[in-house]
């Protein structure tokens, strides 16, 4: 027993170790990054309304100045401008061009017929023609009666007073 040395300290521990629930320390750590992430975006969210409400006054002061810049003489200009061309379009959309009708008659009318009159109607959007003249002879009406018979844009062809 000499070399052996007795000691009264245990070099083993008598109570049984600890565990720690690592369940709560996981936990505590989701939840502190969840934290620290929804701080940052309510930062983010400030700052950015922050920006659109510096930007939103700037473009409200500049559009004060551009409308004390605008000439009132001016601006009643542009608007009757603005009027005459809306009245100029709705004029031109219901315009009717009689060139196509034109033509027509000046390449098929005979020599032997001549037109003293021109009236033109458009009322309910069906436009009528009427036409006095005077021919050589009763042939010459039928030839051009038959030139207009064949065109199917003339309807309502009448003849009348030989």
């Amino acid at each position: 027993m000499e070399g052996s040395q007795l000691s009264f300290i245990p070099k083993k521990s008598l109570t049984a170790p600890v565990s720690k629930e690592r369940g709560l320390s996981f936990l505590l750590s989701l939840s502190l990054i969840v934290f620290f992430v929804s701080l940052l975006a309510y930062g983010g969210v400030f700052l950015y309304k922050g920006t659109l409400n510096t930007g939103i006054a700037t473009k409200e002061q500049e559009l004060e100045k551009r409308k004390q810049d605008l000439d009132p003489t001016t601006i009643r200009g542009i608007n009757d401008v603005s009027t005459r061309i809306e009245a100029l379009k709705t004029l031109l959309a219901n315009h009717r061009s009689l060139i196509g009708f034109f033509s027509f008659l000046s390449t098929n009318t005979l020599k032997n017929v001549r037109f003293g009159s021109f009236l033109y109607n458009d009322t309910d959007n069906s436009p009528t023609i009427t036409m006095q003249g005077s021919a050589r002879s009763y042939g010459a009406i039928s030839l051009l009666a038959e030139k207009f018979y064949e065109n199917p844009n003339i309807k309502g062809i009448i003849f009348s007073g030989f």
